[in-house]
């Protein structure tokens, strides 16, 4: 309290010196006599760290090698005082100093006994440099501490600016460094040649610890004098051992400096939920002996920070970010990180889409955002054929596309053999090719052509071309609250290189391919007497992007004598007609190729069962167990959706296509083939679409439905109850091979039902 009461004293001292007459400050701190401050002298007041290893304070000069001086002599307590003087070598004071009493000869500068590389000046040990035990600052100050080598002084000299000045009425050279505000001052505290003393305020020597090879009876010194200029001389030097100088310690080779501060930037942080941002941080000083840190988040809920201080949003909240220095010395920086929800709005229509608003890479409504090709997640400075991601390594036409691609009978496409259609039939985008949900998170998805439909029908939504901040558009507002709102900014589009027809033509990617051709996708397009929101372009070309909101999963109610809730769309799809993921049964992620030989509960072939086998002939070496049903972490429905999920039962399937509790029909909704299924008790429905299988490729897409059953077989064999339907097939079930790659239409679990 009494420091604080002491800063804001003097600070409001300076701030009134016009007023202030004569007037003295005397500080006291411990360890240290008074010091007295005429307040008419001083400009202004700079609060700096202390820093101390052993209650020695040192200061950083900035010097390259990161070398810390002490501040004031061995023996000292201020920089001003003389301090201790020392022979070399020698590590306390003496009456007399010359090479008849110095430790380390035999009564002759000839006769030398230890630090020696010639013959010719006594006893050859090659050593060139203080032992720890001959070394002043060690045996004085503590390990921590030692004389300063022949280089340091060099690189202090050379590193700083010397000015020979006054200090407390000492004289002495005052050393101020060239790239930060501190400095060290050294006193004229003389020499001591054998008894005598003297120089005294004239000059000042102090040992290095390090030896004169070329004359072993000299050690190296900084020498500071006034004796031929005025203005005052530094250099280094040598001088005889036996001589009593003064010493200037330095923090030890491999002495623990801390780190005394770290600075994380931005020091407060803006995210949206699942935005990610860098933090950086700078730890002082840069010659800490180990400047690696720690980053933890003080709530992971709201966002998490990886070993590079890379953040991530998860919630909605606010929390603290922490960069540690791991030295002992408890030093941290941290930053605020606030993360919110992006906004969107329920325009009241029909489907439920509720819309973002503003577009990806935007900060406002009327911001341009970010242009993408269709199906790429990044951005980048090219849009062309040859630097699109979905192409045919080389190829430079939009008829090498090798990933989403349906039958429509371009025939010269990659996506043909001959006449025969060998594609993926892919036609609406994957989570991970979705720059939505890549760049927003899970929540988040591009529209469907049919979305944007819906948004510009005029029976729920009215549209005005206009400007907004200067940028313009197309504001869509809700029929009956034109409070809810969003402004479609014509942001133009990219091409090659370049930027086209910003404030005249929107384009805005939807999730959809184009109905006919798969090289070209859907888009919503628009000019100010034009709008198509189902308008097929290149699949290069770089377009803006308005999220929509993935709704939750939703289930129908069949009036099913078992009360089962069945999904309104495949694990993996979020509109009825998508067709989702692929799963080998048992398993809950998917992958490129359906084989045994990748097969999680087998050993490469379908006699070798490790897992949900009770027939011992398929069993790995007989193994059979009891399981005939799916457990839940091998449920794909509940693995992905959530415990409330599960793939339905056999009986489930059955009851399902049951004539007495149901109609089907073989249908086409939003151009996908597929199976209508519709309650005779209500009238509701659900569509079940023909998204083939997988095995070694994809096939039979739009032709035939295969969905699993949660239930084995009743051979108890490699084989598992499904669903199959086709065009003018009756809905069958059989016993096929778990392996294969199948949908998954989720049910509502029963103990879920209840809650």
């Amino acid at each position: 309290m009494k420091q604080k009461n002491l800063i804001w004293a003097l600070l409001l001292m300076v701030a009134g010196l016009q007023t202030v007459k004569a007037q003295k400050v005397i500080l006291y701190y411990d360890g240290k006599e008074p010091v007295e401050v005429n307040v008419t002298e001083l400009d202004s007041i700079s609060f700096v760290e202390q820093t101390y290893v052993d209650g020695y304070e040192y200061v950083d000069l900035g010097l390259p090698s990161g070398t810390m001086w002490a501040t004031y002599n061995v023996g000292a307590n201020s920089p001003e005082k003389f301090g201790t003087f020392f022979a070399w070598g020698e590590t306390s004071p003496k009456q007399n100093y010359s090479w008849e009493d110095y430790q380390h000869c035999n009564r002759s500068y000839d006769k030398i006994t230890k630090y020696c590389t010639d013959s010719s000046f006594g006893t050859v040990d090659d050593k060139c440099e203080l032992d720890p035990e001959d070394d002043a600052a060690t045996v004085n100050w503590g390990e921590n501490w030692q004389m300063p080598s022949r280089n340091q002084i060099d690189e202090l000299i050379a590193h700083t600016t010397a000015t020979w000045t006054t200090v407390n009425d000492v004289e002495g050279m005052m050393l101020k460094s060239k790239y930060n505000h501190n400095s060290i001052f050294l006193p004229a505290g003389g020499i001591y040649e054998e008894v005598p003393h003297y120089s005294i305020g004239a000059a000042g020597c102090f040992w290095s610890r390090t030896l004169d090879g070329d004359d072993n009876n000299y050690a190296f010194v900084l020498n500071i004098n006034i004796v031929n200029d005025p203005n005052g001389l530094i250099g280094q030097e040598s001088y005889e051992r036996s001589y009593g100088f003064n010493v200037r310690p330095v923090l030890a080779n491999g002495s623990k400096v801390l780190v005394t501060s770290i600075q994380v930037s931005p020091v407060e942080l803006n995210l949206y939920m699942n935005g990610t941002a860098q933090l950086t941080a700078t730890v002082l000083p840069e010659y800490a002996e180990n400047m690696e840190v720690t980053w933890e988040s003080d709530d992971e809920f709201i966002a998490t920070v990886d070993s590079k201080g890379k953040v991530t949003a998860k919630g909605v909240g606010t929390c603290v970010i922490l960069c540690k220095a791991t030295d002992g010395s408890k030093i941290f920086g941290f930053c605020l990180v606030n993360v919110r929800d992006r906004e969107y709005v329920d325009l009241g229509l029909p489907s439920g889409t509720l819309w973002a608003t503003m577009n990806i890479g935007a900060d406002s409504p009327e911001g341009k955002g970010t242009f993408y090709a269709w199906g790429e997640t990044t951005t980048k400075s090219i849009f062309a054929w040859n630097t699109y991601e979905w192409m045919n390594e080389g190829a430079e036409s939009g008829y090498e596309i090798n990933k989403y691609t349906f039958a429509d009978g371009k025939t010269e496409g990659c996506w043909y053999d001959g006449d025969t259609f060998i594609g993926d039939n892919i036609k609406k985008l994957l989570p991970e090719d979705d720059v939505a949900t890549a760049n927003w998170g899970e929540d988040w998805q591009m529209p469907t052509a049919a979305q944007f439909a819906e948004l510009f029908d005029n029976r729920y939504t009215s549209r005005t071309w206009t400007t907004q901040n200067g940028m313009k558009g197309y504001l869509i507002q809700k029929k009956t609250d034109a409070n809810k709102r969003i402004f479609l900014p014509a942001a133009g589009y990219r091409d090659w290189i370049e930027y086209n027809g910003e404030g005249t033509y929107g384009n805005y990617w939807s999730r959809s391919l184009d109905t006919i051709a798969s090289y070209r996708a859907s888009q919503l397009f628009f000019h100010s007497s034009l709008i198509d929101p189902k308008h097929g372009s290149n699949r290069f070309s770089g377009y803006n992007v308005r999220a929509v909101r993935v709704k939750a999963h939703e289930s129908v109610d069949l009036g099913l004598p078992s009360g089962t809730l069945w999904a309104t769309c495949n694990i993996g799809a979020s509109d009825p007609e998508e067709y989702g993921y692929y799963f080998a049964w048992g398993e809950t992620t998917t992958k490129s190729e359906y084989l045994w030989e990748n097969y999680k509960y087998g050993e490469g072939s379908y006699n070798t069962i490790t897992k949900y086998c009770s027939n011992s002939d398929f069993g790995y070496n007989g193994f059979t167990d009891t399981l005939t049903e799916l457990l839940p972490e091998d449920d794909a429905a509940t693995a992905n959706w959530g415990s409330g999920w599960q793939m339905p039962s056999f009986e489930q399937c059955m009851e399902l296509t049951n004539s007495g509790y149901t109609t089907t029909e073989w249908t086409t909704q939003d151009g996908v083939y597929g199976r209508k299924i519709t309650s005779r008790s209500n009238g509701n429905s659900i569509f079940l679409p023909a998204a083939g299988y997988c095995y070694g490729n994809l096939s039979k897409v739009d032709t035939y439905g295969y969905y699993w059953s949660r239930s084995l077989s009743s051979n108890g064999s490699y084989g598992v109850n499904y669903l199959l339907f086709g065009s003018g097939d009756v809905d069958t079930y059989y016993d096929t091979s778990r392996n294969n790659g199948y949908s998954v239409r989720p049910v509502r679990k029963y103990e879920a039902l209840k809650k």
